[in-house]
């Protein structure tokens, strides 16, 4: 082998083994780079697995959280409503209390027979209970027009039970404490007989606004426009109460998941309280506070008996901007004008009845003793008629009043208003709440009535944009007819 081949071999056994170890330094490059990417990828898996662990604890500590607290904002949304009674309730209490020194009280019910008293308790209804009263009232001054005045002192304690007899269905319409705490202790067994479909209806229908619309609306998180059916059921529940079922998890999930990507670092509870006060113009600390004392299950102010949360076994999902004016309403207004009609016969029936009484000059004492009884009826039946009429009529066009407010805002934006969806919660404001304020007896109501009111007139022309609101809103003739007959003889 010559000289030139031996260099030629050799040049190229240093050139294949230069190649060779470009090639291996190639490898452990692209090896130690895969291996990069590899550790790469799987420490960014692991700090994704790592946030989404984290995500999954802050959506479940905020789901745990939503189901202790929504029902505390249910129920302190009630109260703010419910809760206006109080003041007048405390009022018929101390006259209760009042009239009970003055032998007005259960042990009236041994004055008449025990056969009436089952005959009343056993009333299915609040007119068939009246009409017993009306007809012994009437068989009283039939016994008197006919000279039978003997045993006069039981006599008088029949006129004077059947005189405040009035108060038991307005008891039961009224606020719990005076319902436990009733005159003439009837409504135990009276409530229990009576027919209760039309009171679990207007529950439905006054619960269904309360929970479904004003937590909806209170709540209002989900994009597009309008809550989905999991976040209804969850801010829901049957009957209110948060059951824990698996669609309401998945809703409030839903919930938490928006606050968390639109409010990530706010608290959800925090939102929801900010946006009830804002909504509803309830002081925040004051809501915080009551929300505190309501988990305490403190001084919890109760819905009346005939508006019982009990009773209900499902809420409707009312469409009031399509249907303002709700059967079960009209109803209950029907029956609250029946009982004002028998009070006015009663009290009707005992003045024949003083009268007739007063032929008998030996009795002066006995008609003084009614007399100054009847001045006692009228100053109570002021008092228990507004409570009763807050919760028939300012109840419902009170949580009318906030919830079309709160639509109407919606669709006034700060660029572009929805001019036509906001003229529709116009007209539908002014057909639900239009010529009730002067049935009203609260100032809370009628002040809500009033910043409705103010609120939606200030988008419109006066003259005539709003002038035409009001002519599309005309009430149906039926319930204008029927609310003109309301009696007002309490301002």
């Amino acid at each position: 082998m010559n000289k030139m081949v031996l260099t030629v071999l050799a040049s190229t056994i240093v050139y294949a083994g230069w190649i060779g170890d470009i090639k291996q330094k190639a490898d452990e490059a692209k090896n130690n780079a895969l291996k990069k990417y590899e550790n790469f990828q799987e420490e960014k898996k692991k700090k994704a697995d790592e946030e989404k662990k984290k995500a999954d604890e802050k959506i479940a500590q905020c789901v745990q959280s939503l189901k202790v607290n929504i029902p505390l904002y249910r129920t302190a949304i009630k109260e703010y409503y419910f809760n206006v009674n109080k003041r007048n309730e405390n009022k018929v209490l101390k006259a209760y209390s009042s009239l009970n020194k003055a032998g007005i009280n259960a042990d009236l019910n041994n004055s008449i027979s025990n056969e009436v008293l089952i005959e009343l308790e056993n009333s299915k209804s609040t007119f068939q209970y009246s009409n017993i009263v009306l007809r012994e009232i009437s068989e009283i001054y039939s016994e008197l027009k006919n000279g039978n005045i003997e045993n006069l002192d039981k006599l008088v304690n029949r006129i004077r039970f059947y005189m405040f007899a009035w108060t038991a269905p307005y008891e039961i319409m009224s606020t719990k404490k005076i319902f436990e705490n009733s005159l003439l202790g009837i409504n135990p067994k009276l409530f229990n007989s009576l027919s209760k479909d039309r009171y679990n209806e207007y529950a439905q229908f006054i619960y269904s606004l309360l929970y479904q619309n004003m937590i909806n609306e209170n709540i209002y998180i989900a994009k597009g426009g309008a809550l989905s059916a999991s976040l209804k059921i969850a801010i829901m529940g049957p009957a209110g109460l948060f059951l824990g079922k698996e669609e309401d998890t998945i809703g409030l999930e839903n919930i938490c998941k928006e606050l968390s990507d639109r409010y990530f670092k706010k608290d959800p509870n925090e939102y929801i309280l900010k946006n009830i006060s804002n909504t509803l113009s309830i002081n925040y600390d004051k809501l915080e506070s009551d929300i505190i004392r309501i988990s305490k299950n403190n001084n919890i102010y109760d819905a009346p008996a005939f508006i019982s949360s009990k009773s209900i076994k499902g809420l409707a999902f009312l469409n009031i901007d399509d249907n303002p004016l709700n059967d079960s309403w009209y109803m209950m207004i029907r029956e609250y004008m029946e009982l004002q009609n028998n009070f006015y016969s009663i009290k009707k029936g005992i003045a024949n009845v003083i009268k007739v009484l007063s032929n008998h000059d030996r009795e002066k004492k006995y008609i003084a003793e009614l007399k100054v009884d009847m001045i006692k009826v009228d100053s109570l039946y002021r008092k228990l008629d507004e409570i009763v009429r807050y919760n028939i009529i300012d109840l419902p066009v009170s949580i009318y009043s906030d919830l079309y407010r709160i639509k109407f805002n919606r669709y006034k934006k700060w660029y572009n208003d929805d001019e036509e969806k906001m003229v529709d919660v116009a007209v539908n404001f002014n057909k639900a709440c239009a010529n009730m304020q002067k049935y009203m007896v609260s100032d809370f109501g009628i002040r809500k009535v009033i910043k409705t009111t103010s609120t939606m007139k200030s988008e419109f022309d006066e003259e005539k944009e709003w002038k035409e609101i009001q002519a599309r809103a005309k009430l149906t003739q039926d319930w204008f007819n029927m609310l003109n007959k309301i009696t007002i003889r309490n301002k």
